[in-house]
């Protein structure tokens, strides 16, 4: 009788124990085989885009693109972004048979809209800054929600956010990510490009601009988006600078009047 009562403690502790293995592996596998990849993302959303009978150059079939793919990515796990950011920069840019003119590299529809979507999840989603500085530095998007990522990263992160884009254009060896960092500062920072042609010039007034000043500064209330070809000049919003309309000093609002 011993023998079979020790035998029923085994077989019962055994049951436990698989059990608690189970429960801890069938979340993972469950993780592992919801989790589609970037490019199947992608391909649910350009079938969604073509069976929608909204006109291409609306702005309700803009707000569709941009609210599909944040559905799309919203379904998956946070910790998944670092492999869709990697996928990401895999994306090689859109070759255009055009002579005699320069243009910005661009990528395909679906491409840019899952690159804006991933920083936007990036900076809402995660608290750690490596996603966001590894999706600056490889798969930047053009821009994200109707506004230019320089801005969207200030308006998120302050000053911090120019930090994390500067270190991004020193980081990069891509030339598509390079191409894009640079016209992001170029916008924000026309005066020290006007000033310096040299790219590491260029980075080292940015960053001490940032250093000296991003304790007395707020974002501006309007940020004025340009070309990126251009030279940089353009309008400015009240009490900005010509180095830096991204933000506007904390004395200069707080005196002046309506």
């Amino acid at each position: 009788m011993a023998t079979i009562s020790n035998q029923l403690k085994d077989r019962t502790w055994w049951c436990l124990l698989f059990t608690l293995v189970l429960g801890l592996l069938l979340p993972i596998a469950a993780i592992s085989a919801k989790e589609p990849s970037l490019k199947e993302l992608r391909d649910q959303w350009t079938k969604r885009m073509e069976a929608s009978s909204l006109p291409d150059s609306s702005f309700e079939k803009y707000e569709l693109k941009i609210s599909t793919m944040a559905e799309l990515l919203a379904r998956t796990d946070s910790k998944h972004l670092e492999i869709y950011v990697r996928e990401a920069a895999a994306a090689k840019p859109l070759e255009r048979d055009i002579k005699y003119a320069v243009l910005p590299k661009v990528l395909e529809e679906s491409q840019e809209f899952a690159r804006a979507e991933l920083l936007r999840k990036c900076l809402e989603e995660s608290h750690d800054a490596p996603p966001t500085l590894l999706l600056l530095t490889t798969a930047p998007p053009d821009s994200v929600r109707y506004r230019q990522v320089e801005h969207f990263l200030a308006l998120k992160m302050g000053p911090d956010g120019m930090e994390l884009l500067l270190q991004a254009a020193k980081q990069t060896q891509d030339e598509l990510a390079k191409e894009r960092l640079f016209a992001m500062l170029r916008r924000a920072f026309p005066g020290f490009r006007e000033k310096h042609s040299d790219n590491v010039r260029f980075l080292e007034a940015c960053s001490q601009w940032l250093t000296e000043n991003k304790s007395k500064v707020k974002i501006a209330d309007v940020y004025y988006p340009m070309n990126p070809i251009t030279s940089g000049k353009r309008p400015i919003a009240k009490e900005t600078t010509p180095d830096c309309t991204l933000f506007v000093s904390l004395q200069a609002t707080e005196h002046s009047g309506p």
